[in-house]
C-alpha cells in the first residue's frame, strides 16, 4: 500500500496456488549404502537460516512469526478451517502473500503503520486492526488471486476487503475503529489505482460483514462495483458509522 498522510498502505495482495516443495528427487531400487561420513549434509547458503535467524520460506527470506500475528493467524485459520502459514519477512515491506500460500508480515512497518491506534474506548489497541489485516492476506489466499489473471488488480483488492469484514463478523470482533482507519486506504490518496477508492473499499469491507450478519455465504465473487453503488449507506439508506474499508 502506498504511503498515505504518513502512514504506508498496505498492499494486499498475492494468493494460493499448490506450494511447490524445496527439494524433490526420484529414488532408484539400489542396495543400502552407508552414508559418507565426510558427505556435506547442509543446505544450499541461500536455504540456511543467518544470524537474524532468516530463512528462505515460501519465495522470500523471513523467520517464524512472533505474537500476536502467530495466534490472530491461527484464530482466523480456525474460522475458516484453513491453515495458511504466517511469517515474518526481513523485507520492510507491507502484509502480503506469496504464490505459495504464505502470508507475511514485517514488524517494522506495522508498528510505523499502527502507531497511535486505539479502540472505540481511546484506549490503545492493535489487536482488532492485525486481525483485519491478516484477514485481508487471507482472502488473498482464498479467492486463489494469483491464478486470477482476468480479474484485476482493484477487483481483487476489494473481495479481500469483503473477505475481511465477512471474516471480523463472524469472529465477533468490533470494528468501531478498524473502518474509520481504513478509509485512508483509498487509492486517492495513493495516486495509484489499484486497491480502489475509499467509498469502494468502505462498501466492500461492509458488505461482507453484512452478509455474514444475514447467515449469507462470502462468496469469493465479483463485490467491487456492487459493493461500491452503495458505499456510503446501508439498507436503511442512513449513513454507516462504521463504514470502511479494510486495508492491506
Amino acid at each position: 500500500m502506498a504511503k498515505v498522510q504518513g502512514r504506508a498502505r498496505l498492499n494486499g495482495k498475492r494468493a494460493l496456488t499448490s506450494e511447490v516443495p524445496l527439494f524433490s528427487r526420484t529414488v532408484a531400487r539400489a542396495e543400502p549404502v552407508e552414508a559418507d561420513p565426510g558427505a556435506s549434509q547442509t543446505l544450499p547458503q541461500e536455504l540456511q537460516p543467518g544470524a537474524d535467524g532468516a530463512q528462505m520460506i515460501c519465495g522470500e527470506r523471513a523467520r517464524p512469526a512472533v505474537e500476536p500475528y502467530k495466534s490472530i493467524v491461527a484464530d482466523i485459520d480456525r474460522q475458516w478451517g484453513v491453515n495458511a502459514p504466517v511469517y515474518e519477512s526481513v523485507r520492510a515491506d507491507s502484509p502480503h502473500v506469496s504464490r505459495a500460500g504464505c502470508i507475511f508480515y514485517n514488524p517494522t512497518f506495522m508498528e510505523v503503520f499502527l502507531r497511535g491506534e486505539t479502540d472505540e474506548h481511546g484506549e490503545p489497541d492493535k489487536t482488532s486492526m492485525v486481525y483485519a489485516i491478516m484477514a485481508h492476506e487471507l482472502g488473498h489466499i482464498e479467492h486463489h488471486d494469483y491464478d486470477r489473471t482476468d480479474v484485476s488488480s482493484v477487483d481483487k483488492e476489494l473481495e479481500a476487503d469483503r473477505f475481511s469484514g465477512y471474516t471480523l463478523s463472524r469472529m465477533g470482533i468490533s470494528r468501531g475503529n478498524i473502518t474509520p482507519f481504513y478509509s485512508l486506504g483509498g487509492d486517492e490518496f495513493s495516486g495509484v489505482h489499484d486497491h480502489g477508492f475509499s467509498n469502494e473499499r468502505i462498501a466492500a469491507f461492509n458488505k461482507g460483514w453484512k452478509a455474514a450478519e444475514w447467515g449469507q455465504p462470502e462468496g469469493g465473487g465479483p463485490t467491487a462495483q456492487n459493493a461500491a453503488s452503495k458505499s456510503t449507506s446501508d439498507d436503511s439508506g442512513e449513513n454507516d458509522d462504521s463504514s470502511t474499508a479494510a486495508v492491506p
